[in-house]
Formats: structure tokens, C-alpha cells, sequence
């Protein structure tokens, strides 16, 4: 059986650290996109977006709007 040395036990260490941490920041990371990603603005109609003499000057009704989408 081979002993180690402690340079050696002190970067093994070290590298288990920086791995940890690439996981807790990887983690944070992963939460922060889906809190993101649900804070988005809901879907709005194009209906409710556009009024009604905008749609009549281009000679379209809100039924008409419906039945192309």
C-alpha cells in the first residue's frame, strides 16, 4: 500500500472543494433560469392588444382576427 503524501491529500482536497462549488453555483444557476422563466409576462391576445379602429383600418373584425389565428 502506497502513502500518500499531504501535498498530494491537500490538492485532492482541494479539487473536491472547487467541485462543490461548481455544483452549488451550477445549482443557483439552474433555479435562477427557471424562477426567470416563470416571472415571464403571460401570453396577451392579439385581440386584446390591438384595438378596434386599428383592426378596421386594415378591414379586418375581431372575428375575423379569431378565425386567423
Amino acid at each position: 500500500m502506497k502513502v500518500q503524501h499531504s501535498a498530494a491529500i491537500e490538492h485532492q482536497q482541494a479539487v473536491e472543494q472547487a467541485m462543490r462549488r461548481w455544483q452549488v453555483l451550477a445549482g443557483v444557476g439552474m433555479v435562477w433560469l427557471a424562477a426567470t422563466a416563470a416571472a415571464q409576462a403571460p401570453y396577451v391576445a392579439i385581440e386584446q392588444r390591438v384595438d378596434p379602429q386599428a383592426l378596421a383600418q386594415v378591414g379586418l373584425s375581431p372575428a375575423q382576427l379569431q378565425t386567423l389565428n
